[in-house]
């Protein structure tokens, strides 16, 4: 069984001064006793590491993003995290649902995340975001999000 992973439960896990670390790593370790295999979209991926290249940018002047880069890739293969690609077919899914629902307060992001899910018949998805989850209710039936649940 396979979860693909949004960008607030990936940061949650590879970074322990996240407000979200301790809650995501035991769900984390939940999710790998029961043999479940976590996948994040490169999506995921470049939204976590623009994010945390932009924390540390704020506190150090002088950071270095490849260091950064580095640090992170050895963090998803510690956790085993794989990155998958997206297809031409994610983005015009992606594309259909967004212009639907480009009312409701979501990111494209989001909802690429989920298109490529779908491609990949992955029925689960963690996120943190509840916007992201009212999505997935609607534009996306049978996906489930689970949640941090400790």
């Amino acid at each position: 069984m396979e979860i693909a992973l949004d960008t607030g439960p990936t940061l949650g896990l590879l970074y322990r001064n996240d407000p979200y670390h301790k809650p995501t790593s035991i769900q984390y370790q939940v999710l790998r006793k029961s043999g479940t295999n976590l996948i994040l979209p490169r999506i995921s991926y470049v939204e976590s590491l623009g994010h945390i290249t932009r924390e540390i940018r704020k506190k150090r002047a002088n950071s270095n993003a490849g260091v950064l880069a580095e640090q992170f890739q050895e963090k998803l293969a510690e956790f085993q995290l794989h990155i998958i690609e997206h297809i031409p077919q994610d983005f015009s899914v992606a594309d259909a649902i967004w212009t639907k629902y480009r009312e409701w307060p979501v990111d494209y992001p989001d909802v690429l995340i989920a298109a490529t899910a779908t491609r990949l018949d992955c029925s689960r998805l963690w996120t943190l975001d509840t916007a992201f989850e009212r999505l997935l209710i609607h534009a996306f039936p049978g996906m489930e999000n689970i949640r941090n649940r400790h």
